[in-house]
């Protein structure tokens, strides 16, 4: 279950960044967080959805940890889009928690 308190964000490319300059000088590309968008997503979809992992890794030094791993986004037994994500953890009351997630994202329409 994802926590509306933790980072949830892909990371952009200079021309998304370079993109939204042009509305707002000021950004630093790390808009708001991603994940109300992506659960009204899920939520509302008719599509059959599925991601896959590959590559996992895992660090811990005690209760933080980082895992890393290669993603694909299937979108009806299609591969829509893949990349990296990192997901930083830290175990709280015996169970480990997600603080934030961000990932790359390549498109493979």
């Amino acid at each position: 279950m994802l926590n509306p308190n933790e980072l949830f964000h892909h990371t952009n490319t200079q021309e998304e960044v370079d993109s939204a300059r042009k509305y707002n000088a000021q950004f630093d590309g790390i808009g708001p967080s991603q994940l109300d968008g992506f659960a009204k997503f899920l939520a509302t979809t008719k599509d059959k959805l599925e991601e896959t992992f590959h590559n996992i890794e895992i660090r811990q030094d005690g209760p933080l940890g980082m895992v890393t791993l290669n993603y694909d986004f299937v979108v009806n037994d299609k591969v829509t889009n893949s990349g990296i994500e990192h997901w930083q953890v830290c175990k709280i009351d015996g169970q480990w928690k997600i603080l934030s997630v961000t990932w790359t994202s390549y498109d493979r329409n």
